[in-house]
């Protein structure tokens, strides 16, 4: 089903073009606006032919192709400054929950839980969470002062080593449910954003795509309607 989020979008936005057009403003003029490149991009042996143009000039042509690859290197540098974090975490929602169950903390957790992205949760579902809670804990000793700052982290790292694994995978369901609308709601926030890197990204593929369109039929001019005429 569809829906407008940037993880449906993501692999349009991020992808290996996308991360070799970042190189296009530093170097890509000097190799796209040379003497040598210019010389051969007419693709004259493709062709058989000096004119190997449809509609587009060679030099326009190449021109068509730096602009495309910057407005792509532009989209994925937005896109990279721009996406929610939880796309930073996980490109996909699996690759989300591993992400999460693997490194977030109690307090992780408890941030979302806490999120106004959450629906409202009766009252079986709070008291799972609060069950969850109390199963990750490391209660102190009865009459023990309160902890110090450097108890205090010998204590999370307890937490992390011991109860808060055992309580993950007592309470995964729970906590799988609030990772998954946790990445729902984030991921379809910051649409004018998203909407932005769709456009540019659109953009450059599409000057891309232009060259090679004008190729294409050059090259099938060539081969299926001159040579007809030949004969």
């Amino acid at each position: 089903m569809f829906r407008y989020s940037w993880d449906y979008f993501e692999p349009f936005i991020n992808n290996r073009i996308s991360r070799a057009a970042l190189l296009i403003p530093l170097v890509g003029y000097l190799i796209l606006f040379s003497d040598l490149v210019a010389e051969n991009l007419g693709f004259t042996e493709l062709v058989s032919q000096e004119d190997t143009t449809y509609f587009l000039a060679d030099n326009v042509r190449l021109k068509f192709v730096y602009f495309g690859m910057i407005f792509v290197a532009l989209d994925a540098l937005f896109y990279r400054i721009t996406r929610p974090v939880v796309i930073s975490q996980g490109k996909n929602l699996p690759q989300y929950m591993d992400f999460a169950l693997t490194y977030f903390t109690v307090t992780d957790f408890t941030n979302i839980y806490k999120s106004s992205a959450l629906v409202v949760w009766g009252p079986d579902n709070k008291g799972h969470w609060l069950s969850f809670l109390d199963d990750a804990s490391w209660p102190n000793k009865v009459g023990q002062a309160p902890a110090t700052p450097n108890q205090k982290r010998i204590s999370e790292a307890k937490v992390s080593n011991h109860s808060f694994s055992a309580a993950k995978k007592t309470h995964e369901n729970l906590l799988r449910e609030i990772l998954i609308k946790h990445y729902e709601y984030e991921a379809s926030t910051r649409k004018k954003r998203l909407t932005l890197c769709v456009g540019l990204s659109s953009l450059g593929y599409l000057l891309l795509l232009i060259p090679s369109f004008d190729l294409f039929l050059r090259v099938v001019e060539v081969t299926f309607f001159q040579s007809t005429t030949t004969v």
